[in-house]
Formats: structure tokens, sequence, C-alpha cells
């Protein structure tokens, strides 16, 4: 059951299951949060962020093919969630890189080489960022398997209703 200490190992779920049984998750203290898609947490007064940065867990782990999409108030949402006491402060964060990158249009090369090393140095242990280029060489190849399984007796009941319904 779900109570139960070590009934199971993983539990892989939406983000939107997870706020609506939000409270339930909080059962457990859990040794580890993968969130693929990260970018769905990537604002900080969301709900779904919010409830999540509550979860109890030892180590969190955030995939994203873009951690960074319109501005960086949205990657500091992602580090403060990846690690609220190294990225404490939003407005910190806001002046040491936002208000820099916001001067690098009219500043010139040799600044804006410097803040976007300065950024780099920042985020190089929390980013490990891979191009397809430069590992599709170690994947296997794709397999494509159709297998066709028959509905249950209450499935096809409930298809077969479905298809009256339409027509």
């Amino acid at each position: 059951g779900w109570k139960k200490p070590n009934s199971f190992n993983v539990c892989i779920t939406s983000y939107d299951l997870y706020i609506r049984d939000s409270r339930m998750f909080k059962w457990r203290a859990w040794q580890c949060l993968v969130l693929d898609e990260a970018h769905n947490i990537k604002n900080s007064k969301s709900l779904r962020w919010n409830k999540l940065l509550s979860l109890r867990t030892r180590i969190r782990l955030l995939l994203t093919g873009t951690p960074l999409q319109n501005n960086l108030m949205e990657l500091w949402s992602l580090l403060y969630f990846l690690m609220p006491s190294v990225f404490s402060s939003q407005d910190d964060f806001k002046n040491w890189f936002n208000d820099p990158m916001s001067a690098m249009a009219e500043g010139a090369a040799e600044y804006n080489s410097q803040i976007v090393e300065k950024l780099h140095t920042v985020l190089r242990p929390f980013i490990l960022r891979r191009l397809k280029s430069e590992v599709e060489k170690q994947m296997p190849l794709k397999l494509e398997r159709v297998i066709f399984c028959p509905l249950a007796r209450i499935q096809r009941n409930m298809y077969n209703q479905f298809i009256r319904q339409k027509s």
C-alpha cells in the first residue's frame, strides 16, 4: 500500500496528478525527485512550482532541453528549486545576471563576453548539456514494435459506447 514503508521503489506520475494528489505524496520522504520537461516549473509563482518545492526529497534532478527560454528569472526558478540554500535570493541573482544581461545589447563585445563567461562559470556545476551530435553514435538504433492487445470486456463496452455516442 501507499502508506506502507518500502512498499515500492519508484513512483512515476504526471505534474497534474501530483498537484491533484499532493497531500498523498507528502506522506513519504522521497529519496529522489526527477522532473522531466522541467520548464514546466519555470514560474516560481505557480501552484505547481510551490507544491513540488514543498515535497521532502533528498535529491532533486531536473531534465530539460531548454533550461533558459525567455528570461533569467525562469532559470533562477529552476536553480532555486534544485538548491534553495545556494540560490536563496532572487534579487541577488537578478542583480548579478539580469541587469548586466539587459545592458549587453548596448555594451562592448569584451564586456558581453565577460558576462556570458560569468554565467557559464556559475552554471557549470549545475547543468550537464549534451548535443545530439555528441551522443548519437552511442545510442542504440531505434526499434519499433507494434503489439496488438485485445480490449478487456469492460474496455470493449466503453469503446463501443463511445463510438455509438459519436455517430
